[in-house]
């Protein structure tokens, strides 16, 4: 069919496109609604309310948990690398003073997390209690961080002018008090609770 002198495609015309054009007319007449707010996913500490008014309670727990995994695998890794170094020779006959760096650096907070949870395995905590998630937030990032800061001073020593030995003695600069906050910030989580 042709309309002046050009082709009319007729999946185009007015008749085929009206009930489009009527459906998107509705659609956008709609009184417009928001969205229902849903709940955002956290990494650290699973659903988190979207409300600011709510506090944000989550399972002890669960959080006492993930911070043992965080504590025991970074830890572990810890001791099976320094046990590896002296294995093969890297602190030759000085290998009581890097022991003697290492084990109270890690040792009283992994004490303290193995308590916990051993008091969580025989019944000695409410298994209903919540904290905040703010507290076991802070706890597992200055851990996180404390931890990497351990693991740095044996992975970095190979570049540092410094021998082994003198870089773990001059770490205890930093890692005595980021230590004390370590433990003052886990001290602080596991005894706070809200039922």
């Amino acid at each position: 069919m042709r309309q002046g002198g050009q082709p009319v495609d007729e999946r185009c015309s007015i008749q085929t496109l009206a009930p489009f054009a009527q459906k998107r007319y509705r659609e956008e007449s709609r009184p417009i609604t928001p969205p229902r707010l849903r709940p955002r996913r956290s990494l650290l500490a699973g659903p988190v309310p979207s409300f600011p008014d709510e506090a944000m309670l989550i399972s002890k727990i669960r959080c006492q948990k993930r911070l043992a995994i965080l504590w025991f695998t970074g830890g572990g890794l810890l001791f099976f690398l320094l046990l590896l170094q002296t294995f093969f020779g890297r602190y030759g006959d000085q290998v009581k003073e890097a022991w003697s760096w290492f084990l109270p650096t890690i040792m009283p907070t992994l004490l303290l997390i193995a308590g916990v949870v051993a008091s969580d395995l025989f019944g000695r905590s409410d298994r209903t209690a919540r904290v905040e998630a703010f507290s076991f937030r802070l706890a597992y990032i200055v851990s996180l961080a404390y931890l990497l800061i351990v693991s740095l001073t044996l992975f970095l020593s190979p570049f540092s002018p410094l021998s082994q030995l003198e870089l773990m003695h001059l770490s205890n600069l930093w890692l005595g008090p980021l230590q004390g906050l370590t433990g003052a910030v886990l001290g602080f989580f596991f005894v706070s609770q809200d039922k």
